[in-house]
């Protein structure tokens, strides 16, 4: 069982090998460069992370200062590295994770920990709205734990100790599994960072008007399919950014998050299998709330 340990008044060779024996796969920071988990194992670090009590200890015996960086996706967690001062209503399901504070005083940023064996879509972590709260921490990501020293007039502490709480269904919301795009173009990952314009903003009622007219006549799965369908391709056009479709359709599912994921990456995979030419035909040509004649070279999910 992944846990944090109880790391208040030690020294980081001390706290190194705790996490280790708490299940953490860990790698070493250079004091200078503090939060790049290769300023140490270099560019392959991923590999060289460890959980190995002696070999921590060798390492911490001549770098006494060296900083602790907690490899996500090899331990089995996840985390939401908050980037706000204040934690609105929307946000606190995150809080049920395990809770590493970094500034002094009463500012919520830092880290929501969750244990999962799943991998999702690192990057930027966003509220219901659409906009950008700090990141996702996944997979091939670390944070950097206490106690590390903070660069910034910050501090590294955890509020709550013993077991990672297991992913709940409410933080998952906010999250996206990774899957590669098949075999069409971009991973979702790539989609969801590089088409961002916001050309037609209207675009986006559309799209939600569209959802609640496919509901009344198809599944949740159906009408949701078409909606995001139309989202992604109006979002490769550069009418509407792709991320603020997700959140926005998001809000809209009260089904599993992983069959709402599987969806993202499909529609992802339409969007880009369409020309493109054809697609600002369709989108220019109708009011957005159609559900347009895509590419059907990729089956249904």
């Amino acid at each position: 069982m992944l846990c944090i340990p109880d790391v208040n008044g030690l020294t980081p060779a001390q706290a190194a090998p705790a996490y280790a024996a708490a299940g953490w796969y860990i790698a070493p920071t250079k004091p200078t460069d503090y939060r790049n988990p290769g300023s140490y194992l270099g560019k392959g670090w991923p590999r060289w992370t460890t959980r190995d009590l002696a070999k921590i200890g060798r390492f911490w015996a001549k770098h006494p200062n060296a900083g602790i960086a907690l490899h996500m996706g090899r331990s089995g967690a996840i985390a939401a590295d908050l980037d706000v001062d204040i934690l609105t209503d929307d946000l606190k399901p995150l809080d049920e994770g395990a809770i590493q504070l970094s500034r002094l005083g009463g500012s919520v940023r830092g880290h929501r920990v969750f244990a999962t064996s799943e991998k999702f879509v690192s990057g930027k972590l966003r509220n219901q709205n659409g906009q950008v709260v700090g990141d996702v921490r996944s997979g091939n990501t670390v944070i950097i734990a206490a106690p590390t020293s903070h660069t910034k007039d910050g501090q590294y502490r955890w509020l709550t100790t013993g077991p990672v709480p297991n992913l709940t269904n409410e933080a998952r919301a906010f999250l996206t599994l990774s899957q590669e795009a098949g075999a069409v173009g971009m991973s979702l990952t790539a989609v969801l960072e590089t088409w961002s314009d916001n050309q037609r903003p209207h675009k986006l009622e559309a799209m939600v008007m569209l959802h609640k007219k496919l509901l009344r006549n198809q599944s949740p799965h159906d009408a949701m399919r078409e909606a995001l369908k139309v989202g992604f391709c109006e979002a490769r056009i550069g009418y509407v950014p792709a991320a603020k479709v997700v959140a926005t359709l998001r809000q809209r599912w009260d089904r599993s998050p992983a069959e709402f994921s599987r969806l993202c990456v499909w529609a992802a995979d339409i969007a880009q299998a369409t020309d493109l030419d054809l697609l600002k035909l369709r989108s220019d040509r109708a009011k957005g709330s159609d559900s347009r004649r895509y590419s059907t070279k990729l089956a249904l999910p």
